[in-house]
């Protein structure tokens, strides 16, 4: 009896080893008191050896308000010819989505999110638009929350966590 949970632990070893927590909305993991309404701007470089190329500006702009959490992201190239701007919205308890809004150069795509995934797809270039109707097999953080989303996790050294995104 001893030698068969000798074999069923050491089978079991390897797959608890490697097998990480996931960190979804909701995960008790995400500590949501540290996301707070700010501003900031960033000027993006190209590096190459000893030479920084300006490549233009984001700001990202989250607001707490109406019982949501909204991260407005803005991009501008340095000739100023063109702005992208994406706009996700969360609960503000669990970063789970509600909404996804980007206007870009050449799209436009507008998402809802719940049981299933709606919203359209608008080409400016061929001014054809496609309805959307996604389904996901998993929770997922939008991924313009990610990096905000990292600072609330309790990270330590050793921490490991796998973090399912929708891009």
């Amino acid at each position: 009896m001893k030698s068969y949970a000798l074999v069923l632990a050491a089978g079991l070893l390897p797959f608890l080893a490697f097998s990480q927590k996931i960190v979804a909305p909701g995960s008790p993991d995400i500590n949501t008191k540290y996301i707070k309404s700010e501003k900031s701007l960033y000027t993006v470089y190209y590096v190459k050896d000893n030479n920084w190329d300006k490549q233009g500006m984001i700001t990202y702009d989250i607001v707490a308000s109406n019982n949501q959490l909204s991260l407005t992201s803005s991009y501008t190239p340095k000739d100023n010819a063109w702005v992208t701007a994406r706009t996700s919205v969360v609960d503000p308890k669990t970063l789970k989505s509600i909404s996804y809004n980007s206007d870009g150069k050449e799209t436009k795509l507008n998402l809802n999110f719940g049981e299933t995934i709606t919203g359209n797809y608008y080409s400016k270039k061929t001014k054809k638009d496609k309805k959307l109707n996604l389904k996901s097999n998993e929770s997922f953080i939008d991924f313009n929350w990610t990096d905000h989303m990292i600072g609330t996790l309790p990270l330590d050294v050793g921490y490991k966590a796998r973090i399912p995104q929708f891009y």
